[in-house]
């Protein structure tokens, strides 16, 4: 039986796809969680992290991000 796993990481290149920003503004919205969250720059960012810092629901993201791979 094949299960599949959920993502909990985001990247730079979701951010991009979410927001249809560059990749520099996307890593700059990673570097503005962490700062905020005070993570350590080689600790990842959750897809929670993310919607709660830029108000959109983790269903709507993680729909999404399906929709793009």
């Amino acid at each position: 039986m094949i299960t599949s796993m959920k993502r909990i990481v985001i990247y730079t290149k979701d951010i991009m796809a979410i927001t249809g920003k560059s990749e520099r503004y996307s890593r700059i919205i990673l570097n503005k969680i962490r700062k905020q969250l005070k993570k350590k720059e080689h600790q990842l960012i959750t897809l929670k992290e993310f919607s709660d810092y830029i108000g959109i629901p983790v269903e709507d993201i993680e729909n999404t991000l399906k929709d793009t791979h």
